[in-house]
């Protein structure tokens, strides 16, 4: 949960460097303002961290990922 919210401030930052020029652009779509963006991923991470109350087996096989990644992870360090 805490990387969720980490990979979310990240990601902020990064649509917050966008360019504000909000308009149509070669092909004649409008385009995404940076704003707009931060707020579709913001509900995107918002979603995601609702998945364990839709469907709490997905969060299990998650944390249990997690643990045997992390469990590698230490052993191939030492």
């Amino acid at each position: 949960m805490v990387f969720l919210i980490r990979m979310a401030f990240w990601f902020s930052l990064v649509l917050l460097a966008l360019p504000l020029a909000v308009g149509p652009d070669e092909s004649g779509r409008e385009s995404v303002g940076p704003i707009q963006a931060l707020f579709a991923a913001r509900e995107a991470v918002g979603d995601i961290a609702g998945i364990c109350e839709r469907k709490p087996d997905v969060c299990e096989t998650g944390k249990s990922a997690m643990h045997t990644i992390t469990a590698r992870a230490k052993e191939t360090a030492k």
